[in-house]
């Protein structure tokens, strides 16, 4: 991950602190600027799986969740098969109506100016 980037210098607690009643931390960084870049472009730019939720998949599967026939549920006699059919039931319900959609994301811009660069 991005945290493998950063070799913390320094860190400790302020406990001279009259800022609240919980101390304060800090942490010093050191971080080549070039490989994290590189990381969180390259990251930004792959192609991330999501899944379409919206106000029509929501009302598909609110459809498809009350046209069910749960019967076969109450058909089992073992609470746990009981749970494990209906969640193998619901869990395909859900990935029919919110399947799951590849969009190619956009390389992360260049650092805003209000955002300090190390």
């Amino acid at each position: 991950g991005i945290n493998a980037e950063y070799g913390v210098t320094r860190s400790g607690v302020i406990s001279d602190s009259d800022m609240s009643d919980h101390l304060a931390t800090f942490a010093c960084l050191l971080t080549d600027h070039n490989k994290v870049a590189k990381k969180l472009n390259s990251e930004f730019s792959s192609n991330t799986p999501n899944r379409v939720i919206n106000g029509d998949t929501i009302d598909n599967f609110k459809s498809k969740i009350e046209l069910m026939d749960w019967n076969f549920v109450l058909d089992l006699e073992d609470a746990d098969e009981k749970l494990t059919a209906f969640l193998k039931k619901y869990e395909d319900l859900y990935k029919e109506c919110f399947p799951l959609k590849s969009k190619k994301r956009q390389k992360r811009s260049e650092t805003k100016p209000w955002i300090l660069e190390w």
